[in-house]
């Protein structure tokens, strides 16, 4: 798919998390944003995200609490695997999403 040419204020490159608010952030103020996703093809894995609670303050901050937390699983427990063995345990309050 060939992408097409506007005029953007702002471009934000990186669909993750961080990228998806500022791009959400900037929008409220009526700013042309466009949010660009370098990679083509993503991986086939499964792969999740989390958050921590003083990140979900600054989403909260942002006026973005309410959305963010009807997308997010608390949880207590964090096994991180890596390349299929598991590399850490976490124990305290994070919010994961996938």
């Amino acid at each position: 798919m060939q992408a097409g040419s506007a005029e953007v204020d702002v471009a934000i490159v990186g669909e993750g998390l961080a990228g998806t608010a500022l791009t959400i952030v900037l929008a409220k103020t009526e700013r042309k944003v466009a949010l660009v996703d370098p990679h083509r093809i993503h991986h086939e894995e499964f792969r999740a995200e989390k958050t921590r609670t003083e990140q979900m303050a600054l989403f909260e901050k942002l006026g973005l609490g309410p959305v963010f937390r009807s997308l997010v699983t608390p949880m207590t427990d964090l096994h991180v695997f890596r390349f299929g063995e598991l590399f850490e345990r976490k124990d305290g309050p994070e919010f994961a999403f996938s």
